[in-house]
């Protein structure tokens, strides 16, 4: 009995001293520039180029809109690394304002709070935005 469970175990010892090789796994971002101490992954790039052309479908077969989008990711770090040595902050009510005016901006394209969140794939809730009542008034 003794030297089945030791049979058994020997494998999974020897397994032990060989480390996964790199081939088997899997990369789960990568990374496309480094601004400053600021990394700009490729999923965010692809997350921004998705969102721009589902609210441009005019943009849909542009090639370079993939390039114009990574330079704007890296003129906002760029931007970002400058206010940190200025030492510039900014309010929360200031980042709310910007939120609320984009979402208002984004409302304006769709017919309903449904059609916006099936066209995204994703509720407002769940995005971490409050659809305020006041744009439903404005619409």
């Amino acid at each position: 009995m003794k030297n089945r469970f030791l049979r058994a175990l020997l494998p999974l010892f020897l397994l032990s001293f060989f480390p996964l090789s790199p081939a088997g796994a899997a990369v789960a971002d990568k990374v496309v520039a480094v601004v400053g101490g600021d990394v700009i992954f490729r999923s965010e790039l692809d997350s921004r180029e998705t969102m721009t052309r589902l609210q441009y479908p005019d943009l849909k077969d542009d090639r370079s809109l993939r390039s114009s989008i990574l330079d704007g990711l890296i003129n906002q770090k760029i931007i970002l690394a400058k206010a940190r040595i200025d030492s510039v902050s900014i309010s929360e009510n200031d980042i709310a304002s910007s939120a609320d005016a984009r979402l208002r901006q984004l409302s304006r394209r769709f017919s309903s709070k449904e059609d916006m969140e099936r066209q995204f794939g994703k509720s407002i809730e769940a995005s971490g935005a409050i659809w305020p009542a006041r744009f439903e008034a404005s619409r």
